[in-house]
């Protein structure tokens, strides 16, 4: 799945859930299910370049901008937005270790089973199933 769409959903999952346990457990759990989605999402870079970024803003702004009108439209929960969010897309995070020798090993097991249960599909109908799932996910955010 795309950043963006993780970071919704841990977003709407901070301002629904108020317990900070079971809000991370949903959280984390949540990026793993809609990984299993059949869905499109870019190849993580390769490498931790200025080129590889700018790849990535199209996903990182709308992400950013999404975080940031929860925390103003729900200022007394931004505790619990920032750790839905957090724990929403800490697995993309924990992608990115493999850069990194020392870091790689100990999080070798997480990053192989995280890429192990990825469904892709075609781009159209990749970021259509999520298109789907952020309406839906809208409609929980204003009829619950």
């Amino acid at each position: 799945m795309l950043l963006v769409t993780h970071v919704l959903t841990g977003a709407v999952i901070g301002q629904k859930i108020s317990d900070p346990i079971v809000l991370t457990l949903l959280a984390l759990g949540s990026h793993f299910l809609l990984d299993w989605i059949p869905h499109w999402s870019y190849n993580v870079p390769k490498t931790n370049s200025l080129r590889e970024f700018v790849k990535l803003l199209p996903d990182i702004l709308p992400s950013i901008l999404i975080y940031v009108v929860f925390i103003f439209s729900y200022p007394d929960q931004w505790v619990l937005i920032t750790l839905g969010v957090t724990m929403a897309i800490l697995p993309d995070f924990i992608t990115l270790t493999r850069h990194s020798k020392n870091l790689s090993k100990i999080f070798e097991k997480i990053n192989y089973w995280h890429g192990r249960i990825q469904v892709h599909d075609e781009k159209i109908l990749g970021l259509v199933s999520q298109v789907i799932y952020v309406a839906l996910l809208i409609i929980i955010l204003y009829s619950v």
